[in-house]
């Protein structure tokens, strides 16, 4: 590696010669020495001179790789000294006879009272004497009679709530064999007056996991929808303006017909557009209505050109969670299945390929992002994985020390991209010119929004001033047919 260094400046380590020391530990606390060793050499990067910036991000990530690889190694080390120690404390333990620590002995309970209690003599205590001769006492007003009213007693009466009548609850009402459960239904609403709760709220999820994953789809059905872009002149409720919203979003096609679908059968409804069908990577649909049976829903007929295909967007990404691929995987996939012949070979490899791919799209989950992904080189990129994965040891472990790695980590990493996006800026200007529109392109990526639409002038009186005249005179105009309450004291300084 090379580098220019100075008197002050330190000079940066050998790659090769750390990586044959990290395979030579054998010792947990000789990791955690290497570990120090590291995050000193980690912390003098800023200070090293580097002939260039691509250097200077190799220098790093490796870096930070080996200091994965120096706590990893740790972690396996000590784990192993412990089990060690651990086995030897056991058998040490059963050696000597002693109880294990985890497992203490049992213990007996014991009572409280004594085992001999003195006995108690009666001879001891001085016995009561009580007198039957009730002592007289006479006076002078003995001869004097007294009623005594009888004491009345009266008794509160306390309110003594009743224990709450249990409710007796209504079974349910359960209807079977019903051929037309949609007609049952309307005639329920129209003799209840109740209408089931609305399930807007779980349309957009229900139409995104179905879509999702696939290059090609086309959902048909009554969505029970209203929006003024394809219901002319009427309002829109909230499963139009959700389903119009997110085929904006994702850019789908709504092929919807310019007829009603529905009639209305009761005074205060409306004819309406509420069935069409939603397309994702096909284009030229057509859809005819077909005025025919029974039903309040005229039959649609969608004409579908499977030649002309859309290709999918390419900034819409996937995002697999492979721990719910795995899971999935091993609940759909029973065993090795039964091959007698090549016919069941073929037939056995198309299987697993499906679930394969069906496995995926169902733990999957996809992501729009307006704007192409920056190229980044890979030493960059392997400062980012090791940024992510010192992140997710800090979300496991809430480590402080991880913590601050991980803030350090990240203001390198804005520091090296900011470089990286001022030497690529750099390099498009001096390449640049008017001939191939280049400097054009630049200069629009950097232009500002456009203004916002200045409103007319109005007079002193809020109404449009006068077209014909002059617009550098309406200013002037407006502002002198105001009423200014301080001009007769104002007077103009001329000299």
């Amino acid at each position: 590696m090379d580098v220019t260094s100075t008197p002050d400046a330190p000079v940066a380590v050998s790659i090769p010669t750390i990586k044959s020391l990290v395979d030579n530990i054998t010792h947990s606390e000789q990791c955690l020495q290497a570990d120090a060793k590291m995050e000193e050499y980690i912390n003098l990067i800023p200070r090293i001179q580097f002939a260039n910036q691509d250097e200077k991000n190799a220098y790093s990530s490796d870096l930070y790789t080996i200091q994965e690889e120096v706590r990893a190694k740790f972690n396996y080390l000590k784990h192993e000294e412990l089990r060690q120690e651990n086995e030897r404390y056991k058998e040490l333990i059963n050696t000597w006879g002693l109880p294990d620590v985890n497992r203490p002995q049992q213990f007996q309970t014991q009572s409280r009272r004594k085992k001999t209690t003195p006995i108690k003599t009666t001879a001891a205590k001085k016995q009561k004497t009580t007198t039957t001769d009730a002592t007289e006492c006479t006076n002078k007003f003995d001869s004097l009679a007294i009623e005594e009213i009888p004491e009345q007693i009266e008794i509160d009466d306390e309110d003594v709530t009743p224990p709450p009548v249990k409710k007796q609850y209504t079974p349910p009402i359960t209807i079977d064999n019903v051929t037309n459960s949609a007609e049952l239904l309307k005639k329920l609403q129209t003799l209840t007056g109740i209408k089931p709760p609305g399930l807007a709220r779980n349309l957009i999820p229900d139409i995104q996991n179905i879509i999702r994953n696939r290059n090609t789809c086309l959902l048909i059905g009554d969505f029970n929808a209203k929006h003024r872009s394809w219901n002319k002149g009427r309002p829109p409720n909230s499963a139009g303006t959700k389903i119009f919203n997110f085929a904006q979003f994702y850019d789908l096609n709504l092929i919807t017909p310019t007829e009603n679908t529905r009639i209305a059968r009761r005074a205060n409804e409306t004819n309406s557009i509420i069935d069409f069908a939603i397309a994702k990577g096909l284009s030229n649909i057509t859809v005819n209505i077909q005025e025919e049976l029974s039903s309040d829903h005229y039959p649609l007929l969608f004409n579908v050109q499977l030649t002309n295909l859309t290709p999918p967007r390419k900034h819409i990404y996937k995002f697999t969670n492979w721990y719910k691929f795995q899971e999935i995987l091993h609940n759909t996939i029973e065993g090795n299945p039964t091959i007698t012949d090549i016919t069941d070979l073929d037939a056995a490899a198309v299987n697993f390929a499906e679930k394969i791919k069906n496995t995926i799209d169902q733990s999957s989950t996809t992501k729009l992002i307006p704007h192409a992904p920056l190229p980044l080189p890979q030493p960059i990129r392997n400062l980012i994985q090791n940024k992510n994965r010192l992140r997710k040891r800090w979300q496991e472990s809430r480590d402080p020390n991880i913590k601050r790695e991980l803030n350090k980590m990240q203001k390198i990493i804005q520091s090296i991209l900011r470089n990286f996006k001022k030497e690529k800026i750099n390099s498009e200007l001096k390449e640049a010119n008017t001939y191939d529109c280049s400097l054009h392109r630049i200069i629009d990526k950097f232009k500002k929004t456009a203004p916002a639409p200045i409103p007319p002038l109005l007079g002193h009186r809020a109404t449009h001033t006068n077209p014909t005249i002059n617009s550098l005179d309406r200013p002037i105009n407006s502002y002198q047919g105001r009423n200014h309450p301080n001009q007769a004291q104002v007077t103009p300084n001329l000299f």
